[in-house]
């Protein structure tokens, strides 16, 4: 079953990359690829494999496996973000996908009842989720 997780990625980081084109900041572009990512972990149940502790002989702490880093690390750097102008340095780029897996692995354990539209999970990760991510820009260019 891993197996053909891992045969999924591509095409999954492919649709993923379509989804967030042209979006160039940072919370915009994180925000719109987390709702896609629990949509499709949803409708694709091999790539919760490489994300999730929702599977057999998976462990929950697998969410911030070095596979599911990479895979994180791999999505993100497809986005449209000019990450370095935005002042995220590989260190922070890694702190930010585990963070981002992290709040990803809140709604797969529990989507939250009753569970939130697409436009409502937008609306609450851009309040909350996009104003973590903001505050590296910040703090970046106060230094």
């Amino acid at each position: 079953m891993k197996a053909a997780a891992i045969a999924s990625v591509d095409d999954f980081l492919d649709r993923l990359a379509r989804q967030v084109r042209g979006i160039e900041d940072p919370a915009e572009a994180m925000t719109e690829g987390v709702v896609y990512t629990l949509a499709e972990v949803r409708r694709t149940p091999h790539l919760g494999i490489l994300l999730t502790g929702t599977y057999p002989n998976v462990h929950p702490d697998g969410i911030t496996s070095p596979e599911a880093r990479a895979f994180g690390m791999t999505m993100i750097r497809r986005f449209d973000v000019d990450w370095e102008r935005h002042g995220y340095d590989d260190d922070a780029l890694g702190e930010l996908v585990e963070y981002v897996l992290r709040t990803m692995q809140s709604f797969f354990v529990s989507p939250g009842n009753p569970p939130r539209s697409d436009d409502e999970l937008r609306g609450y990760l851009r309040r909350w989720m996009g104003t973590a991510i903001m505050a590296q820009t910040r703090r970046s260019a106060s230094n």
